[in-house]
């Protein structure tokens, strides 16, 4: 089974990759990555175990790395093996994938420089951190560029989805939009 790569760090936001890894469960394995093999709390109390260190990662082993938001992204954004994952993921075309303040991360690894990108960060922190390339910031929902997806907080239904769009890990696209949507299981309304 193919994997994707889910970047895991105190104070994570889980509420924003819920959608993503929901709808990626049935065709890849997901592998929480952190910088040590100890137990994580994420920003709601729950309790992760790593899969893998982020220093025994093989990028070519992984179609995709997702990046959650924290309140707090102090532990990863200047952690050097995240960097160099997201760097040679995104050399070999992998999708890169960072949601809310997620994409700190990318900027921080060099990623955005060029291409479009949304944060869910105020303006003046963004030029604070020095890192982001502000003719590039879009502020909407969804900003895809090449082989990156970034997006806003709030639009973790629709940053879910596209991932799993991406990696073609929904069967039936309209009913699962249609689910995440609050619209209802359509397959109920078939049921003798």
């Amino acid at each position: 089974m193919p994997k994707v790569a889910l970047l895991i760090f105190p104070g994570f936001s889980e509420f924003e990759i819920s959608v993503a890894t929901a709808v990626l469960r049935s065709s890849y394995q997901l592998v929480t990555l952190a910088g040590e093999m100890t137990p994580i709390l994420s920003e709601a109390g729950l309790q992760m175990m790593p899969h893998a260190s982020l220093d025994a990662v093989n990028a070519a082993d992984y179609e995709a790395l997702i990046i959650p938001g924290a309140g707090d992204m102090q532990p990863v954004m200047d952690a050097a093996p995240v960097h160099r994952l997201v760097q040679k993921m995104d050399s070999q075309g992998k999708l890169l994938a960072a949601i809310c303040a997620g994409g700190i991360v990318l900027a921080r690894a060099g990623v955005l420089k060029a291409r479009p990108y949304t944060v869910s960060l105020y303006r003046h922190f963004r030029d604070f951190l020095g890192c982001f390339n502000e003719e590039r910031f879009r502020y909407e929902p969804l900003v895809e560029a090449e082989n990156l997806l970034t997006a806003q907080g709030f639009a973790f239904v629709e940053f879910g989805l596209r991932i799993g769009e991406r990696l073609n890990a929904i069967r039936d696209l309209e009913g699962v939009r249609a689910y995440y949507r609050g619209q209802g299981d359509l397959s109920w309304e078939d049921e003798p």
